[in-house]
């Protein structure tokens, strides 16, 4: 359901012909079959406007693997791989900013407290998605530095309202926005400040998006106050 008033709001998205929970869905049978259900008509796909095409792989129906595997960056790699959509996303020029674009209107602190358990975490996670996508080096190299000073700028507001409601987000929620903004500041002309923590942490963060000492996540904060200077 999120998804779907995702896609509306931020884009024309592509309407999928069978999503998970459908009846139709189940009647594929295997895993090769829906994913082949969910890939895009070649005549569609390069036709579609890059704003378009953001909503319709934030709205893939089998995004959700994305957290499946033993890491975010394993995660992305898997569904970009198996998803025509992405692979289109991941070859357009201005993606990035796009993407920026709709992060730009998502504000962590627009739920209903009266939401189920379900429909909270399906809010908490149209971040993450979003966030994991923003934190990918091609789209990163898309954009210029200003562009990026923004987008830290974004992360920064978000990270700490997702704090503010923190049962809805939890520390994955701000982990995820940690790792985008240390993606976005990596290759930065900016002198930034050394991080202090374990060579071990500091590649797990940066490689993957694993979190083995939250320290590298506050770090990040850190060192984006430098950087929006």
């Amino acid at each position: 359901m999120f998804s779907l008033l995702f896609a509306s709001m931020y884009g024309q998205a592509y309407t999928f012909p069978v999503r998970p929970g459908e009846e139709a869905w189940k009647t594929l049978g295997n895993t090769e079959k829906r994913y082949a259900a969910c890939q895009l008509p070649n005549e569609i796909l390069k036709s579609m406007t890059t704003t378009d095409l953001v909503a319709t792989c934030l709205d893939y129906p089998l995004i959700g693997t994305l957290f499946a595997y033993n890491d975010v960056q394993t995660g992305f790699n898997a569904i970009a791989k198996g998803f025509n959509g992405i692979e289109e996303l991941l070859t357009r020029k201005d993606a990035g900013t796009a993407l920026m674009e709709v992060y730009a209107k998502m504000a962590p602190e627009n739920y209903d407290k009266n939401w189920s358990d379900v429909k909270k975490g399906d809010f908490s996670f149209q971040f993450s998605y979003i966030e994991t996508f923003l934190a990918q080096r091609s789209f990163q190299a898309t954009l210029t530095l200003n562009e990026k000073k923004e987008l830290v700028k974004r992360c920064m507001a978000t990270y700490t309202a997702k704090q503010k409601h923190s049962t809805i987000f939890g520390t994955h929620g701000t982990s995820v926005t940690g790792w985008t903004m240390a993606r976005t500041m990596e290759n930065s002309p900016i002198v930034l400040d050394s991080t202090g923590e374990t060579a071990l942490a500091e590649n797990m963060f940066m490689e993957q998006g694993t979190v083995i000492d939250f320290a590298v996540v506050e770090n990040s904060i850190k060192n984006a106050k430098n950087f929006i200077k």
